[in-house]
């Protein structure tokens, strides 16, 4: 099942407990599975223990029984997925909404190895442990933090209420934020806070809303107020529950790493460097052979797909057998509701058969962390030249063009691509969904020789017209 994942709490101790992650219809369920392993014996891409002989071979002389206990750890995780299948399907065929104590108790009996009272009911009342934390929504995060100042709960650095047109800020970023929220279609959590969330928010920034530097630099001093009064708030959660023997969701480590991840969000005083994928590199990408990397295999062919059709990660991410409509894609975007046709590339159809005409499921945060991977593997190493302006000083870095791709880039080589192909702008701006001519020009990134065969191309055809008139 796609949406249950089995994760290491702490992969970079000597042993780490493996927890089970289950998101449905927007919830999400965190659960301590009870088994303890050395996240070198952990599997990544199966999300099991190692079945590598080589790998448990290392650890025998230390652990005998090695062998007889991964397979008994995976058999436990194994037996957890299909109780939550069965949880779910009872539910289905009473119609019953989801109930997440059911799947709670069941899953404590699973842990606890004892047999399951089939005919016994769940009190109505029951008295099971606490609720495990969860990684809230950061939208809920802005919500309560915004709520808090109305009541006089949340205080300036000087202890004191904050005024009306402070309060009034903090609206204009909760709208702000829904906006982003609907403009890449998909609630962040607080967990999402990374390189790839920086990228999406200035893209956001700089292609929908046309900030000025000054208005980035707000938005940018509300969010971290907001993120960094839920850290300092939950390692007071961390250090009680320490106390009481509880384990919660996200621990001191993941504080500090999103503390980071957040401080490395600046208010960018320079113009920032996009990039786009031209033909040869996604020819690089398409022709790696990637069977050996099955979740490298499925984050190429999506990422390709975006690449190819120039819609929406939400878009490109339903197409199905109904939208193939002989050489064409013929699909109605969420945010746009008009029927765009977009033609269908050989290497697309290919794609496309290979996952039965289906986009594989993949959230647009593990892709973005997996192409730059697959970047590299293709070869996408060129240097980029990035100048920024850090409290008033220029300064020049460099970064790899495959560490700046992110699942945004496959919507910006499929427009830029296109335009230097000749297509018309205002037939490429259909598809992609941009209603000003400015905002789509942002989208392209320039390149002076193909700017001279475009121009080349353009000249050719102007004459071909006039001397068919």
């Amino acid at each position: 099942m796609d949406n249950i994942k089995f994760f290491l709490h702490d992969p970079n101790t000597e042993k780490t407990s493996i927890k089970l992650k289950f998101d449905y219809k927007g919830k999400r369920f965190v659960f301590g599975t009870g088994i303890s392993i050395n996240p070198k014996l952990w599997d990544t891409d199966s999300q099991r223990p190692t079945q590598s002989k080589k790998i448990i071979k290392e650890f025998l002389m230390d652990v005998p029984q090695l062998d007889t206990i991964l397979k008994n750890n995976t058999t436990t995780l194994n037996n957890y997925e299909s109780k939550i299948a069965e949880v779910e399907n009872d539910a289905k065929k009473e119609n019953k909404p989801f109930d997440f104590d059911l799947l709670k108790s069941e899953l404590i009996v699973l842990r606890n190895g004892l047999k399951p009272n089939k005919t016994s009911k769940p009190k109505e009342t029951p008295q099971a442990a606490p609720e495990t934390p969860q990684a809230p929504y950061i939208k809920d995060l802005i919500h309560e933090y915004i709520k808090g100042m109305y009541s006089g709960k949340k205080k300036t650095k000087l202890k004191t209420n904050y005024d009306n047109e402070t309060i009034k800020a903090y609206l204009s970023f909760k709208k702000m934020w829904f906006e982003l929220e609907s403009y890449f279609e998909k609630k962040y959590i607080f967990t999402d806070i990374s390189m790839e969330f920086e990228s999406e928010l200035h893209d956001f920034f700089n292609d929908e809303k046309e900030y000025t530097p000054n208005t980035k630099g707000k938005m940018i001093k509300m969010l971290k107020c907001i993120i960094h009064d839920f850290i300092e708030l939950e390692y007071e959660t961390i250090y009680k529950a320490k106390k009481t023997g509880i384990e919660t969701v996200l621990s001191e480590i993941d504080l500090l790493y999103i503390e980071k991840q957040l401080d490395r969000i600046i208010k960018p005083n320079s113009k920032p460097v996009n990039i786009a994928l031209d033909e040869n590199e996604l020819q690089s990408i398409y022709e790696l052979d990637l069977s050996n990397k099955p979740h490298l295999d499925r984050a190429r062919d999506i990422f390709l797909a975006g690449c190819y059709t120039g819609l929406r990660f939400s878009d490109y991410n339903r197409i199905r057998p109904e939208h193939i409509n002989k050489q064409y894609i013929q699909i109605i975007p969420i945010k746009t509701k008009d029927t765009v046709n977009i033609p269908l590339r050989p290497e697309l159809s290919k794609i496309l058969t290979k996952w039965n005409y289906t986009i594989p499921e993949m959230t647009s945060q593990e892709l973005g962390r997996y192409i730059k991977e697959i970047g590299n593997m293709a070869g996408i190493t060129q240097n980029i030249e990035i100048t920024e302006f850090l409290k008033n000083k220029k300064e020049i870095t460099i970064k790899q063009k495959h560490k700046m791709i992110t699942s945004h880039t496959a919507r910006r080589s499929f427009a830029t691509n296109m335009y230097y192909d000749g297509m018309n702008p205002i037939d490429i701006m259909k598809i992609t969904g941009h209603k000003k001519l400015d905002t789509f020009q942002k989208y392209i990134v320039h390149d002076p020789n193909r700017e001279l065969q475009r121009q080349e191309k353009n000249k050719v055809n102007s004459e071909r017209y006039l001397k068919v008139v």
